[in-house]
């Protein structure tokens, strides 16, 4: 049994229910929570589309107010967007008021700084903390900034640190950006995951909305893929790939039922096995997460295309954003790739879409 709260559940049921019966104005609450602490970033990654040149924090009394009005019904809360969310003045506050909820609490982090407090931290308060890199071979010239001796120092000191606390609800996974650049390279980026003591491991693709299908994976690559499955499978690590590689599906894209972690006690699948369905064109996002950037601004959904509106502390999120007229015109869409009506480029999730996406809510 997954341990998170009854109420936190009842939504989660009643929110696919919605998903599946494609209600445009919905009872439920979003079920899980985009929060960005900070887009300020020490790294200049070559295919990030964030603008450095402002840098914004998301204030206390709006964490303060969405905490009020909707952790209660979140099965999961990712404290993360554009930026590196632990360069927050008030990260650790964050993670703290989360750590108080029984939902996951998810962040990505680049791992290049000096912080042996905050590395604590993340293992104290039960965090699953997705790190970002791109293998050996790749890393230093996608990620510019890298300083690889505090990467690799941090991955050794937050295993210590979990070794000495023994928190069930930590979880480290390797978060792979997969492009030509190192597609090919995935094999042995599952040997270096194994031998790094990782228990899991993410590929992702890169995120072509901002980037014009540069260095974009295409449907000859999932070949890479499909490789690094069964290599996970015989060298016994976790794995997620997209289920398809530029419409190309790929037949087993994940393992995460052959093995069992800690993690999995507080983990509730139905957040992942609900992703786009490309089969389909299908998104549930509309339906069960929202996203809250740290200047207030709620957009569509993690792919950050459509601002849906602002969010501050004296508005009512449901009544006022969740269930306003632009979510209830992208809930109504047969085609979910008509979202791109409000942008220049079409939702390559629809395309490359991450683990799960199989028409689950069919199964409910």
């Amino acid at each position: 049994m997954v341990e998170i709260s009854q109420t936190a559940y009842d939504n989660a049921i009643m929110s696919l229910h919605e998903c599946r019966e494609k209600k445009t104005t919905l009872e439920s609450y979003p079920m899980k929570l985009y929060l960005e602490p900070t887009d300020q970033c020490n790294l200049q990654c070559t295919y990030c589309y964030g603008k450095r040149k402002n840098y914004k924090e998301m204030s206390m009394e709006l964490f303060a107010a969405l905490e009020k009005q909707l952790f209660k019904h979140c099965c999961e809360v990712n404290l993360f967007l554009s930026g590196e969310p632990t360069l927050s003045g008030n990260f650790t506050r964050m993670l703290r008021r989360c750590a108080a909820y029984p939902f996951i609490t998810k962040i990505f982090t680049n791992f290049s700084y000096r912080n042996d407090a905050l590395l604590r931290e993340l293992v104290e308060c039960g965090t699953w903390v997705n790190i970002s890199f791109d293998g050996m071979k790749h890393s230093a010239q996608t990620r510019k900034g890298l300083n690889l001796d505090f990467f690799l120092r941090n991955i050794e000191r937050v295993q210590e640190l979990q070794n000495q606390i023994q928190n069930p609800k930590f979880h480290l996974r390797l978060a792979v950006v997969v492009s030509k650049l190192n597609v090919a390279e995935l094999p042995e980026i599952v040997r270096w995951a194994v031998k790094m003591r990782f228990k899991e491991l993410m590929l992702g693709c890169l995120d072509a909305i901002h980037n014009k299908r540069k260095n974009m994976v295409t449907s000859e690559d999932k070949v890479y893929f499909e490789e690094a499955v069964r290599l996970s499978d015989k060298l016994k690590i976790r794995i997620s790939t997209p289920s398809h590689i530029a419409g190309a599906r790929i037949e087993k894209s994940n393992n995460w039922n052959d093995f069992e972690l800690p993690i999995d006690r507080y983990f509730p699948h139905f957040i992942e096995d609900c992703n786009p369905d490309v089969r389909k064109k299908f998104c549930p996002y509309p339906w069960l997460q929202t996203v809250i950037n740290a200047n207030g601004e709620v957009m569509s959904c993690c792919q950050r295309k459509i601002v849906i509106g602002k969010m501050d502390p004296d508005k009512d999120f449901i009544n006022d954003l969740w269930n306003n007229k632009l979510y209830q015109t992208l809930r109504s869409f047969g085609d979910s790739r008509k979202c791109y009506f409000f942008t220049d480029h079409e939702c390559m999730l629809m395309e490359n879409s991450i683990w799960g996406g199989e028409c689950r809510l069919d199964n409910l």
